[in-house]
This record gives C-alpha cells, sequence and structure tokens, in this order.
C-alpha cells in the first residue's frame, strides 16, 4: 500500500510552489528539516538550504568538499558563512542581525526563500530595511 501526500499538504506550513517562476518558496524559515537546493554546474557547486547553509564541492561533493556541511544540523546551529547586518540605533547602541534568520533568530516582517533551477534568492523584510539575495555559480566564460 502505498501513501500518497498532496504537494499542498507538505508545503502549506511553510511556503508554496511558484508554477510559473518554476520555484519553490519557502515562507517560513523555521521548517522541520532543512530544504536543500543544488547550485552550479558539474565542474563546481554546491548545495544550499533556506538559512544560507552552504557546501561548495569542485566536482565530486563526496570526495571534493570546499566547505564542510551536514544536512542533519539543527536549523539555529552556527555555521561559519552567513551575512550579518550592524545599525546604530537612536541611543548609540548597535543592532546585529542576519537576513538568513540564522544564526541571529531574529524576528522578519517578510521572508522568502526562492529556490529555483540552479539558484536561491532571498527576499527578506526585517528592522526596517529589505534585503535581496542571489545565490548562484556563474557558467565559466570561454577563454578566446
Amino acid at each position: 500500500m502505498s501513501t500518497k501526500i498532496r504537494r499542498d499538504e507538505t508545503a502549506s506550513s511553510f511556503g508554496h510552489y511558484d508554477d510559473a517562476a518554476r520555484e519553490y518558496v519557502v515562507t517560513d524559515p523555521r521548517t522541520p528539516t532543512k530544504w536543500v537546493n543544488y547550485i552550479g554546474t558539474l565542474d563546481f557547486g554546491g548545495f544550499v538550504d533556506q538559512t544560507g547553509g552552504l557546501n561548495i564541492c569542485k566536482k565530486d561533493p563526496a570526495n571534493n568538499r570546499i566547505t564542510g556541511y551536514k544536512i542533519d544540523t539543527p536549523q539555529n546551529a552556527m555555521r561559519g558563512n552567513t551575512l550579518y547586518c550592524r545599525i546604530k540605533n537612536a541611543d548609540g547602541t548597535h543592532t546585529v542581525f542576519s537576513p538568513f534568520f540564522t544564526p541571529t533568530l531574529t524576528p522578519y516582517d517578510k521572508f522568502e526563500c526562492r529556490m529555483g533551477l540552479g539558484y536561491n534568492k532571498w527576499l527578506v523584510r526585517m528592522n526596517g530595511l529589505e534585503f535581496e539575495i542571489k545565490m548562484f555559480v556563474p557558467r565559466a566564460r570561454r577563454r578566446w
């Protein structure tokens, strides 16, 4: 007996499919497990999740990892790669946060991670700022 899960049942809590754009859109980064996308080519690329965690590889990912990454690491685990933003408050103190949600876990006004064919794009609004981040690996140029 086979159990089929409808696409909208699995996706509705954390995002949705955008069929026209051919993307999965994660709207809540606190998914039960990391949602991973492959970006790059057969020569160079890696896996990127909705929180910005990544594993970059040259050719075979099993043997040629450039950066470390574990898919089963908790969402809030600190990792070495992320973006930070620091803003100065009216009282002279500073607020530091990340548009990738982890590691700072700062509440957001809007969060979208669009996972397309070979790229991830984040659209995040928080602390009065808006971020648009696109992660991809460009194709190699021909040398003439």
